[in-house]
This record gives C-alpha cells, sequence and structure tokens, in this order.
C-alpha cells in the first residue's frame, strides 16, 4: 500500500458523491483524532482544516435542500 499524505486522503475524500464524501471524511477525522490521542497522527490545524471542509460541504449539500 503506498502512504498518503493525510491531505490527500482528505482531496480522495472530497471527491467522492457528496454523502459518501460526508461519511468517509468524517470516518477519516474520527481516525486521525484517535491516532493525535495515541501520540501519532497528522497535526492538529490539519484535522481542524478537514473538519472545517466537512462543514463547508455539509452546509452545500444540505443548505440547498432546505432552501
Amino acid at each position: 500500500m503506498t502512504f498518503r499524505w493525510f491531505s490527500e486522503r482528505v482531496s480522495d475524500c472530497l471527491a467522492l458523491p457528496a454523502d459518501q464524501a460526508l461519511d468517509a471524511l468524517r470516518k477519516l477525522i474520527d481516525d486521525a483524532e484517535a491516532d493525535k490521542q495515541a501520540g501519532y497522527g497528522p497535526s492538529q490545524d490539519d484535522i481542524n482544516r478537514a473538519r472545517r471542509q466537512w462543514l463547508d460541504l455539509y452546509e452545500r449539500t444540505y443548505r440547498k435542500e432546505v432552501a
């Protein structure tokens, strides 16, 4: 398996259809948080950036359904 940077894995998630992207990115973020708690994993800034991207995608996806 080829090593992928966290940011590359975030981009991979965001390339999926919206619902799948939200699920995949949430799992990636949860796993990254667990890794961080264990003493390794991506930087907290990278995790926070991924969270903001998740929130932006969520808002774009579900805001237009409500409007």
